[in-house]
């Protein structure tokens, strides 16, 4: 069991990305807006794409990163939508993609150590990820293939079962370094190039997680029938859930409880098994419990409610 608290991504450590930022209009001061324009905003670490609630003149007072709340992304004039396309797979919303033809390249440089990669809701034929000192050079060089090959049992399921891509990825095996180049890329020759979250960070063992561990998804889509009795429905978010059934070594449990009572609040990256996607959850813990055995091990159970 493994846990990866993210590293803050801004435009001091974002060095490079490939993705343009240009999918909406710019908003500017002294113009009129109606109700449902979308304008983004580019300026330093705000990156913001926002929709207009209430028809205005615009001004530095209206501006949407001034009239928006922070933490309800409601304001009076405007409504915060997205993060711009490059900046999506930096926030904590992973159902928004950065998306962009045949390839997503970016490039991260981290004042802190990290020792692990999570990407996630990813679309796309194969990722590289590529560590690159300005001292020692490239001390890291992985790609991984996204087409899911556990389903294929047979030849005939090799030559006719449909093409499945895995979702959600994490390398574990970076060289900690900090001040070296993160190089990720997300390839798609042929189509569109996606990723819903990238998480850098520095890795921290928990335990050993056992079999008994369950997971599964909260589905937020609505499923109805009207007055018909004809089915209505309607696709939206959904988040995955994990009840992680852990052995933590005895010694380690004030570790463990001080460890997780630090992040009671902050989303971080929490892997099972980094070869079961299904294992690999970003969002929170709703509640753990650690239960002593003996002097050796103790067991934990650890629920956890990832984001959409």
């Amino acid at each position: 069991m493994i846990i990866i608290p993210p590293l803050t991504i801004t435009d001091t450590n974002l060095t490079a990305t490939n993705v343009t930022e240009t999918d909406y209009t710019d908003w500017v001061t002294a113009t009129g807006y109606a109700i449902d324009d979308e304008r983004q905003e580019t300026t330093p670490n705000i990156h913001t794409v926002y929709i207009c609630v209430q028809a205005h003149t615009s001004s530095a007072l209206n501006q949407p990163s001034v009239d928006v709340n922070a933490e309800t992304g409601i304001g009076a004039y405007w409504t915060r939508k997205s993060a711009t396309n490059p900046w999506a797979m930096f926030t904590d919303q992973i159902s928004d993609q950065t998306e962009k033809a045949t390839s997503i390249a970016v490039t991260v440089v981290s004042a802190e150590v990290v020792n692990a990669v999570s990407l996630f809701n990813l679309e796309g034929t194969e990722v590289t990820v590529v560590v690159d000192d300005p001292t020692d050079g490239i001390v890291y060089d992985r790609t991984i293939d996204l087409q899911d090959q556990s389903a294929v049992i047979d030849w005939y399921q090799y030559y006719f079962s449909a093409i499945v891509t895995k979702r959600d990825i994490t390398c574990l095996d970076l060289p900690p370094y900090s001040g070296a180049d993160i190089d990720i890329t997300i390839s798609a020759p042929a189509g569109t190039a996606k990723c819903g979250l990238a998480v850098i960070g520095y890795q921290k063992p928990l335990g050993v997680t056992n079999n008994g561990t369950s997971v599964s998804i909260i589905d937020y889509s609505k499923k109805d029938v009207d007055t018909f009795g004809r089915p209505v429905i309607i696709q939206r978010n959904f988040s995955k859930r994990a009840d992680y059934d852990v052995t933590v070594p005895t010694e380690l449990i004030d570790f463990v409880q001080n460890t997780l009572s630090d992040i009671r609040t902050t989303p971080v990256v929490w892997v099972g098994d980094e070869n079961k996607g299904a294992t690999i959850i970003y969002g929170y813990y709703r509640d753990f419990s650690i239960l002593y055995q003996n002097a050796n091990t103790s067991q934990s159970s650890i629920e956890v409610e990832g984001l959409t």
